[in-house]
C-alpha cells in the first residue's frame, strides 16, 4: 500500500511540471459532460485529468469507446474548471494509471501546487 500511495504521489508531480511546461491539461469527454467516477474514500466524485494526450488516450480507452480525450488551457483549468470542482466538492485524479486508479487529490490542494510551480 505504501508503495501505491508512492507512486500515486510521483504520478500528481509529474502531472502539476508537465502541465504547467505544455499550458494544456486532458481530460475525458463523456458524451458533452466532464468523466468523473465515485471516488475511493469519500463521497465525493473525482475528475481524471492527464498531462498528456498519451495518457489521456491511455484513459479514454480503459473506460470504453464513447469516451474521448480533449484539450483544455491551463488558465481555464485554473481559473475555471479547478474553482468549480471546489465548489461542487469534487476531487481530482491526475495522471491515473491504465487501470484508471491512482491519487485523488483535492482540487484546491492542486490548485495551489500548480500556482507554486508556475512561479
Amino acid at each position: 500500500m505504501l508503495r501505491l500511495k508512492a507512486d500515486s504521489q510521483k504520478a500528481v508531480d509529474v502531472f502539476v511540471k508537465r502541465i504547467v511546461a505544455a499550458g494544456t491539461v486532458w481530460a475525458l469527454d463523456d458524451d458533452g459532460r466532464v468523466a468523473r467516477c465515485d471516488a475511493h474514500e469519500s463521497d465525493a466524485q473525482v475528475i481524471p485529468v492527464f498531462s498528456d494526450a498519451a495518457y489521456a488516450r491511455r484513459g479514454a480507452a480503459c473506460w470504453g469507446d464513447a469516451y474521448l480525450a480533449f484539450d483544455v488551457d491551463l488558465d481555464f483549468f485554473m481559473e475555471t474548471a479547478l474553482p468549480f470542482c471546489i465548489d461542487e466538492g469534487h476531487l481530482v485524479g491526475p495522471n491515473w494509471d491504465g487501470n484508471m486508479a491512482g491519487a485523488e487529490v483535492d482540487a484546491a490542494t492542486l490548485l495551489e501546487r500548480i500556482r507554486q510551480a508556475s512561479r
